[in-house]
């Protein structure tokens, strides 16, 4: 009823603008005040699912912090995929800085050396200021310690497709190399070894 008034008002030589009512959950306030700090360190998965919470469900009050060394991180579940060939590098990664623009977060490119939970203060590895949090979370993966002489880990899976394209290219240089692939699952941890002996 109100657009067909405003059509009828509206003169043929004027332009008619119809505007469309935004939701609030997608409006930033900048009149909301930062009243605490989350950061999360590390662009694992659950901090990709936060970040995916909070851009469809923004907190008012709350300044989001994804401190990253990778600004692409690998999605796990699409790792066989990529290794059978089925997935490209590109389509099993995650980017990071899209999807903090998406949930309204500032992304630092960086790595966290110290936490000072006294101060509460994230170091940083290249000398900025100290990032101040006042809820942090960590979610930066796992590295073996000592990975078999023999064996590509998958973990830390940033490197992994690194490492992957590296032994596709020794395939293809050496017919006579051999390797055997071995992926196992659980409810705590998938892996995917690959034995280059």
């Amino acid at each position: 009823m109100h657009a067909e008034r405003a059509l009828a008002r509206a003169s043929a030589s004027s332009p008619v603008v119809v505007r469309r009512r935004v939701p609030k959950r997608f409006l930033r306030d900048a009149a909301t005040p930062t009243i605490k700090d989350l950061v999360l360190v590390g662009g694992g998965h659950a901090h990709v699912y936060v970040l995916k919470s909070l851009a469809m469900t923004p907190m008012p009050g709350v300044r989001v912090t994804l401190i990253a060394k990778d600004l692409h991180t690998p999605y796990s579940g699409m790792l066989p995929g990529h290794v059978a060939g089925v997935y490209s590098r590109r389509e099993a990664h995650i980017d990071l800085n899209k999807l903090a623009r998406v949930a309204r977060a500032r992304l630092i490119a960086g790595e966290v050396t110290h936490i000072d939970s006294d101060a509460q203060l994230l170091h940083l590895r290249d000398g900025r200021p100290p990032i101040p949090y006042d809820v942090c979370s960590i979610n930066v993966g796992i590295s073996p310690d000592k990975p078999a002489r023999y064996v590509t880990p998958v973990k830390p899976i940033a490197t992994f497709s690194v490492k992957w394209d590296a032994l596709l290219s020794r395939l293809d240089d050496d017919s006579s190399f051999r390797f055997c692939l071995l992926y196992t699952s659980d409810a705590a941890d998938e892996g995917l070894g690959v034995d280059l002996g």
